[in-house]
């Protein structure tokens, strides 16, 4: 990464210029030099590389997104095929009850008469 220049000279004129005591100046200067040195601006390398890699993480988001979408629509049919088969089930459940009921019935008046 570059590094920006900066002009300690410069900037402690300009203090001095202000009325702040030279070695006040001075040391004010030294401060921000350390501080600007230690920073790492970004290039547009830098920032390139960051926005693919956001779009990276976006697309690996939103597959996952898709996945999850497709995973859940399929348990939700498997859920929605089980209910369908209760009901059927629960349907020759009650028909077996009732014809069962009518059989009994039947017996009963016959062995009345």
């Amino acid at each position: 990464m570059t590094t920006i220049g900066f002009d300690t000279q410069a900037y402690v004129e300009s203090l001095t210029d202000a009325g702040v005591p030279d070695a006040q100046a001075k040391a004010h200067g030294r401060a921000l030099q350390k501080v600007m040195a230690a920073q790492e601006p970004m290039t547009k390398t830098d920032i390139r590389e960051l926005e693919l890699a956001v779009k990276n993480d976006i697309q690996t988001l939103q597959m996952g997104l898709h996945e999850l979408k497709t995973r859940s629509e399929a348990e939700i049919k498997i859920m929605r095929e089980g209910k369908n088969a209760f009901r059927w089930f629960f349907g020759l459940l009650v028909a077996f009850n009732l014809t069962s009921l009518a059989m009994l019935i039947q017996i009963f008046f016959k062995i009345i008469d």
